[in-house]
């Protein structure tokens, strides 16, 4: 549309009539944010006639979405590009979501002139995906839920809030659908959930109206005192306002299983999706109580058929006649061993076999009776068998059997089942021979573990299933004492001695040790074996088990080096409970503020604290834990002896169930950092000595230095640095020139090969034997003036060396420079040296054509200018006066400095004059591999670094990595010392490009110095404050700029600042 707002009166802002067609909100306003018109939709949805000058849009906005919906406006207005942006819009029915498109609007002069927009209600839409999204968490709790209760106040604790709702509760019916029992609660007084913790079926309230109707009730206030009046009452006297309440029937396949019931304190319009996301609620929540039902029924069937097994079991075990069950056939199923021992069969023998297969002289009467009770399904009670069994030979037996047929629920026979009592004299022998078999093989079958049987001599006999199952050993492997080949060799010896006394002392044999499993793999097993003892006393056998305790064993030690690692650290280590009483703490606590083991446990958190700390403790500190998880800051606090301050760093954090997330208590660790704070004001009094010296004497130093290059370039002495394997790592021309080769020839090879020294007697001197390598070898000085050293051409020169150890990182030896001269042909040597020098000019002319190649190379020399001062102070220091050592101290601080200089020029060249391979890159790999590399700056400082989801662009890796470290580097450098630094990374998709944010809660930079911090070298603190030579930022720039971005900033003094820059997107 293009026609312009219509007048309107002064006091009010204008209606556009070509705007009033439209079925969304239309509204136009300034600059500044205030409405110049708006169309009847507006009015309608904000319930006013008309609206006065002046009104700021931004008043109708929720609070939350102020921010958001601001910066897309100004971004908007600065770039001329339109905007879309959701955001809450207060209307009469409350806050709604609206999704808003608006354009820039121009004056005359082209000149930014506010926006006209829309807005498109979005609520509905919103609401349902906050809907799904709840319910599908609710669900997924629910599925971790293991009883009724966790059930529904887990309904509870997350539909109440979500909804708005005042209250909730969840009723189970019975089992004989009498009466309603709450199982959870949300929101309602106790004295109210103790009125109605029962509820009779029969007594009309909502809950058992809905439940009796299965029928969903939402109900208002007016319906709610129109039909249940005396419960509203009763509410009422309780202190309970309802205004609203949706009761819902729990039912699962038709069955009703309770009831869930939410309470409104406001007017509730229980529009359709309010409906069905309280209908689906309340069929997620049937279904969890249903699965919940049948999890417990199942364990309790589970329990109760474990423990019919086990009385069956112990019948059939345990019984002093013969049981067996037979199919239709006639062939064993099963029998107890009782009958094993009357047939005189191993009971194995007996499956699957019918009677005439296994005892002949009994075949005729016995199978016969079973058929014809298969047949007739009636029973055969007190019928008498008579006959020979493989137990006695030769003996007739007689029993009296009883025959029934076996049905399932009173269906087709299935089989049957045979009780035999022996009629003639029972052997006890057999009988205790047969129960202990039974019992051997329930052992066996019933448990993980190794068991394992031997005769009286304590020799292995296969078979020995499990014990072969585990170890892998064959029949053969294991006989005798073949089994002890799968015991671990440093435990074989013991083991067998305590076997073999086991067995000679008739005792219980106990031992742990080590058993190769199949896979080649020791587990630690304990062992134990007993012997089975004869009427007579005598062994019949032994039975033993194996148990692995590997896992145990690991776990235990795993725990004990844990509990011995917190009682014995440095740091202070406590546990309170969530109330704040102290529940431990470890030797260096109670050490540091003075307590004993029983005294602590009678303190709480705050008594730790000075007085006039406690509050903030209370109050601020212990609420941010439980809020976000951790509070860490430096405090102090109170030594119990006498109340003196004790300056620590407080680590303060939560401790939470794994599983369910709830918090269990406050744990700490605190450091003692007196003697730190002790240091921190030495040392900033050595420091502020040190700069007046610096300053006192830099022009001394400036003059020292002048001196030292003077030394450097004139010395006679050949000079060479050699590694650990006596590798030429640098040398002078010098040294170049006496030993008839170049420098470069001498780099990288081995001295002595390259020197071939001789002594006096012109006898090769060995490379163990050679002076010059005992710096590094021995990290001693070595001199030698009797060796002679060979040139390429076989002649040689006798020389004067020292050989003096160089100390890295830590005080170790990492090499040693090597000072020597010819002192017999100066001349020559002169000479060689004025060549040299003549080939180093020349050099310097090539460098200068090769800036950059020249100024890495710098970076050499200067280590050398070091090496040699320090030389020079070793060798010379208290033959020249004190100020000639106090310059050569001086000339190496300044080449350090240089060095650092050269460096940062360097990274500044390579950022511009290096090729750039822009290819798609992941940027959020690029910082993980800067956050690596910066791991212990960033653990040093304290600070705390996050960032988002980054985006992938087209650029080169390397300078992407250089850009990320300089900028956090930065952050972490320039941070406000009473804050912990915090560092976060977002991005943002603008078009073509993607715009970065680095920002830091910092010192922050005025914004008279914003393009100024961009230029090499400008520095806005001295080097004393912050170190550093201005550079960092603008390798930023180049590397941005080459990539067709910009860079640039936000910044308030100490508020931090916002680096921006942007980088082309990976694709289009």
């Amino acid at each position: 549309m293009t026609s312009e707002p219509s007048s309107a009166s002064p006091a009010v802002i204008a209606r556009d009539p070509a705007y009033d067609a439209l079925p969304v909100i239309a509204w136009g306003a300034g600059n500044d944010g205030k409405l110049n018109f708006v169309n009847r939709a507006f009015l309608e949805y904000v319930g006013l006639e008309e609206i006065p000058q002046g009104f700021d849009l931004m008043s109708l906005v929720h609070p939350d979405d102020r921010a958001r919906v601001t910066e897309r406006a100004q971004h908007s207005l600065q770039t001329g590009a339109d905007y879309e942006v959701e955001f809450r819009l207060r209307g009469t029915s409350g806050f709604r979501w609206f999704v808003s498109q608006a354009r820039p609007r121009q004056d005359a002069q082209g000149q930014g002139a506010g926006w006209i927009g829309t807005c498109v209600s979005i609520h509905e839409r919103v609401l349902a995906e906050a809907r799904e999204q709840q319910l599908q968490e609710i669900a997924g709790a629910l599925l971790r839920a293991p009883d009724a209760a966790t059930i529904g106040a887990t309904v509870l604790e997350r539909s109440v809030p979500f909804l708005e709702a005042a209250a909730g509760v969840v009723a189970l019916l019975s089992e004989d659908h009498g009466r309603l029992e709450v199982v959870a609660s949300v929101g309602y007084p106790q004295i109210l959930i103790d009125h109605y913790r029962v509820m009779d079926m029969h007594h009309p309230l909502p809950v058992t109206d809905a439940l009796r109707s299965n029928t969903n009730l939402f109900l208002t206030g007016a319906d709610l005192a129109l039909q249940y009046p005396e419960q509203m009452r009763l509410r009422q006297q309780m202190g309970v306002s309802l205004q609203g309440i949706a009761t819902l029937p729990l039912t699962f396949e038709g069955q009703a299983l309770g009831v869930l019931t939410l309470a409104f304190a406001q007017d509730r319009d229980f529009s359709d999706t309010d409906r069905t996301f309280l209908t689906t609620l309340a069929r997620l929540c049937a279904q969890g109580l249903e699965r919940a039902r049948r999890a417990q029924a199942e364990q309790a069937a589970q329990a109760e058929l474990r423990r019919t097994a086990a009385q069956l079991d112990t019948l059939l075990s345990s019984a002093p006649v013969g049981l067996a069950l037979f199919d239709e056939a006639g062939r064993f199923v099963r029998l107890n061993p009782k009958l094993a021992e009357i047939n005189g069969l191993p009971l194995e023998a007996h499956l699957g076999r019918t009677v005439p297969e296994l005892l002949p002289e009994m075949a005729s009467e016995v199978h016969a009776t079973i058929l014809e009770v298969a047949r007739s399904g009636r029973a055969v009670l007190g019928k008498t068998a008579l006959g020979m069994t493989p137990a006695m030979p030769g003996v007739m037996r007689s029993w009296s059997v009883d025959y029934y047929p076996v049905r399932l629920d009173g269906g087709p026979v299935l089989g049957v089942g045979a009780i035999a009592e022996e009629t003639t004299e029972r052997e006890r022998y057999q009988r205790a021979l047969s129960e202990s078999e039974a019992r051997y093989r329930s052992l066996v079958q019933a448990t993980s573990q190794i068991v394992w049987t031997t005769p009286p001599s304590g020799e292995m006999q296969p078979p020995q299933p499990t014990w072969s199952e585990f170890t892998g050993q064959s029949d053969t492997d294991m006989i005798g004492w073949g089994w002890l080949e799968a015991v671990h060799p440093e435990d074989r010896e013991r083991s067998a001695q305590a076997w073999k006394r086991a067995v000679r002392e008739r005792s219980i044999y106990r031992i742990e040790h080590r058993l190769r499993r199949k896979d080649g793999v020791y587990r630690h097993m304990q062992a134990r074996a007993v012997p089975v003892l004869e009427e007579d006393g005598s062994i019949r056998e032994w039975v033993g088990v194996h148990s692995d305790v590997t896992e145990r064993r690991e776990a235990q030690a795993q725990a004990d080096r844990l509990a011995r690692l917190v009682e014995e650290s440095a740091d202070l280590v406590g546990i309170a409970d969530l109330e704040g009483r102290v529940t431990y703490l470890n030797a260096a606590g109670r050490e540091l503020v003075g307590l004993s083991e029983e005294q602590y446990r009678q303190t709480v958190i705050e008594d730790f604290f000075l007085e006039e700390d406690r509050d903030f403790v209370s109050q601020q500190v212990l609420p941010t834990v439980l809020h976000e998880g951790r509070w860490r800051g430096d405090t102090q606090f109170r030594h119990f002896g006498g109340g003196k301050p004790i300056a620590v760093d407080w680590n303060v954090f939560l401790l939470s169930d794994p599983q369910s997330g709830q918090p269990l208590a406050f744990a700490t660790v605190t450091r003692d950092i007196r003697e730190r704070r002790r240091a921190e004001e030495a040392l900033q009094q050595l420091n502020s000595a040190l700069e007046r010296r610096v300053r006192d004497r830099t022009f001394e130093l400036e003059q020292l230095a002048a001196f030292n290059r003077l030394i450097l370039e004139a010395a006679g002495e050949g000079i060479v640095g050699l590694d650990l394997n006596g590798q030429v790592s640098f040398a002078n021309p010098a040294a170049a020139a006496m030993t008839g080769r170049m420098v470069s020839e001498l780099v990288g090879e081995n001295f002595h090969t390259l020197v071939r020294p001789v002594d006096e007697q012109g006898q090769p001197v060995p490379h163990t034997a050679f002076a010059a390598f005992d710096a590094f070898r021995e990290g001693q000085v070595g001199r030698s003036d009797v060796e002679r050293f060979t040139r390429p051409d076989g002649s040689l020169f006798p020389v004067n060396y020292i050989s003096t150890p160089l100390l890295g990182a830590g005080g170790r030896v990492s090499g040693a420079v090597l000072l020597f001269s010819d002192i017999t042909e100066r001349k020559r040597s002169e000479e060689r040296l004025r060549r040299a020098n003549e080939e180093l000019r020349r050099s310097n002319q090539e460098l200068q054509q090769f800036a950059y190649v020249a100024s890495h190379d710098l970076q050499e020399p200067l280590r050398t200018v070091a090496s040699y001062t320090e030389l020079l102070a070793q060798r010379y220091r208290g033959q020249l006066d004190e100020r000639a050592d106090r310059y050569i101290e001086f000339a190496v601080g300044g080449a350090r400095r240089m060095q650092r200089l050269i460096h940062d020029l360097l990274a500044y060249s390579r950022a511009g004059s290096s090729e750039v391979t822009p290819e798609p890159t992941s940027s959020e790999e690029a910082l993980l591999e800067v956050l690596a590399s910066l791991e212990q700056l960033v653990s040093e400082s304290g600070a705390r670094v996050s960032f988002d989801k980054l985006p992938e662009v087209r650029a080169d890796g390397g300078q992407l990595r250089q850009l990320f470290q300089n900028l956090i580097a930065n952050g972490l450098k320039f941070r406000r010392p009473d804050i912990t630094p915090h560092i976060h990374i977002s991005s943002e998709r603008e078009g073509r490009m993607w715009r970065f944010s680095v920002s830091d809660n910092g010192i922050g930079i005025d914004p008279r110095y914003f393009e100024r911090i961009f230029m090499i070298f400008q520095r806005l603190h001295s080097r004393e404050s912050y170190e550093g030579n201005g550079v960092g930022l603008a390798i930023c720039k180049r590397i941005v700029e080459r990539h067709g971005g910009n860079i640039w900033l936000e910044s308030e003094p100490g508020k931090g600042s916002v680096f921006h820059f942007t980088l082309p997107a990976a694709s289009r």
